[in-house]
This record gives structure tokens, sequence and C-alpha cells, in this order.
């Protein structure tokens, strides 16, 4: 968790911290860098301490020590002095901010406002290296941790998902007062309608298809995937008056994003797209998915499916952290669907 923690920090951030550390260390602020004018009950001076290992080392070095070197308990230190660090950086800010009387910020305040909420957002994903409190003392509002509640898109996403998975004949008459469409849908996808809403939704992987094992392979390398027919067929309904949005379940949640990012279908599709437990791929632009407008994400922290997605969390994103084992938190469609 700190590795993922420290290589999603910007490298100003990083910076910031870096001077902030050196301070709460007891040093006297260098050429040209702000006084933080740390208080001393928030300062570490003890000769071994990770705010100094956090004073002293590059990214590379630290990143490289937690990737070959670092024991559990060295990690939850460094844990430990970040956290010390965000919310020292938080009472300054705090301090410094009200001590402003009129005219532009400073170079400082804005730094340190800017730093507060990046951290917002990357702690937002990652609350066990500065703590669940932390955003909520810090005021910003959880953008990146909005609990995946089982609210009604959650509950239709799955219910969906679950009769996608089964043959066009013998899918779910209707879902929620959305009706099955037999005639436009197929094994891939199923066409759902309500009034003048459709909802296309994309299965899971089936591993009897040796085009569901193909696409998983693609989705794992970060190639694009094979759809078949889906992009005409929503073009289609487009061009009849539909108002159409698109949801589906791990492989089904990426071909839905890949659709949803089409240059041809993104500017008519509705909003509120749905993609549960999407796959996604660490070797893939995970930062551009992660933020592919007009739609909601729902995943669980401990899904290895889906994880890439984490440290790009923004508030559109609804994550799960009821199930820990990583096998269940993928299949969690019954979890959802109650």
């Amino acid at each position: 968790m700190v590795l993922h923690f420290v290589e999603n920090l910007s490298d100003k951030d990083f910076r910031f911290f870096g001077h902030l550390a050196r301070q709460v260390a007891g040093r006297r602020p260098g050429r040209g860098h702000h006084d933080f004018d740390v208080p001393r009950e928030l300062q570490i001076r003890d000769r071994e301490s990770p705010i100094k290992d956090i004073a002293t080392a590059y990214r590379g070095e630290l990143t490289r020590w937690m990737s070959e070197d670092a024991t559990s308990e060295g990690e939850n230190e460094l844990a430990d002095g970040f956290r010390h660090l965000a919310h020292t950086l938080h009472h300054t800010h705090k301090r410094d901010r009200e001590a402003h009387t009129g005219g532009s910020l400073s170079n400082y305040l804005k730094r340190g406002a800017s730093t507060l909420e990046n951290l917002g957002r990357t702690a937002g994903v990652q609350a066990d290296i500065l703590g669940e409190d932390f955003l909520d003392r810090v005021g910003i509002k959880r953008k990146g941790l909005n609990r995946a509640e089982k609210n009604e898109n959650t509950r239709l996403a799955a219910r969906l998902a679950k009769s996608t998975y089964l043959h066009p004949d013998e899918r779910t008459e209707v879902i929620d007062g959305w009706t099955h469409d037999p005639g436009h849908g197929n094994v891939d996808y199923g066409v759902y309608h309500k009034g003048e809403e459709t909802i296309v939704d994309f299965r899971g992987t089936d591993a009897k298809y040796a085009a569901d094992l193909k696409n998983d392979a693609k989705i794992a390398g970060a190639e694009h995937l094979e759809l078949g027919d889906a992009k005409q067929k929503i073009q289609s309904l487009l061009d009849n008056g539909r108002k159409v949005r698109l949801f589906g379940y791990s492989m089904g949640g990426a071909k839905a994003l890949q659709l949803i990012k089409d240059k041809d279908l993104h500017g008519r599709l509705e909003n509120n797209n749905v993609v549960l437990a999407p796959g996604a791929s660490p070797m893939d632009d995970a930062k551009a998915m992660a933020r592919t407008g007009k739609t909601q994400f729902i995943y669980n922290a401990w899904d290895p499916v889906s994880s890439a997605l984490l440290p790009h969390a923004t508030s559109n994103h609804h994550i799960d952290k009821t199930i820990k084992n990583p096998l269940d938190a993928h299949m969690a469609l019954d979890h959802w669907a109650k």
C-alpha cells in the first residue's frame, strides 16, 4: 500500500513532503524553501525515524527499498511517517491560511492547498496510509472513497449481469421494470428497455467461449477488445431514437468502457453508464480508463481484476471494502444484487 501511495504522489507533492519532513525532523528550511514553522510538539527529532528517511531519500530510493527490502514493520513505520506529515501539513496550512489577510495567495499556500487536494484524492482510495478520518479532518469531501452502497444502479447492474450470463432464450423477462428484448441481444450482451430508455448490458467472461478467453488475454495485454456487432447494434438503437446506456461486468465492463470512449458513440450515449468490477490492466493507461466520462465505476478494493483503477479513482468510483478475499471480491454479483 505504501509503495502505491508513494508512486502515485506527483513529483511536486513528493518534493513538498521532503521539504516538510526536513523541518519536522528539526532542520532549518533550505535556501529559497518555505519555512513551515512546525510547532515543537509536531517535530520528531529522533535519530532513527521514518521522517528522516522521507526527508533524505529520493523517490527512486524509497520505492526501490519498499520493493526489495522493506519488512512489514518498516512499511508500517513509513506509513506512520507519511500520516504524521499529512496531518502536520494540514495543521500548518490551516494556521497560515487563517492568518492570511487580503492580497493574492502566496505560492506556499497555493502549493499547500493543491497538495492537500491531491492527498485527498490519493488517500480516498488508500485510507490505510493516511487514516480513515484524514479527509474529514482536512475538510475535503471523500471524492475517491464513495462506498459501494447498494443503491439503485448497483442493484440493477448486478441483476442485469446475472441475467445476461444466461442464454438469450433463458434471460429474466423483466428486471426492476426493465424488459429483456431477445430480438436485439446475443450471447455477448443483453438489451433491456424501459419506456424510451435502453440498457445494453455486456456479459462477463464465460470460459466455454474461446472468444472470451481471447479477450481476457487482450485485457491483460492492454489491447483493444473484439466487440462483434455491438457498436453497430448500439448505433442502430440510437438512430431509432432510443436513449442508450451501457452496462457491463468484468470483461463486459471493459467492453462497455471501450465503447463509451468510442468517438462515434460517446456524445450520443446517455450519462450514468455503469461498469461493475471492470477488467483493467496495469499495462494499460489505467488513469485514462478511470477518468472515462459518463460512467459510474463499482468495484471492490481487494478485487485484483479492477485494482489497477484504484490509484486513479475519482468521484464516479464507488469502492466496496466489505469483501477482502480477492476471489470473492470479484465474484460479488450476488452481494450487490441483494
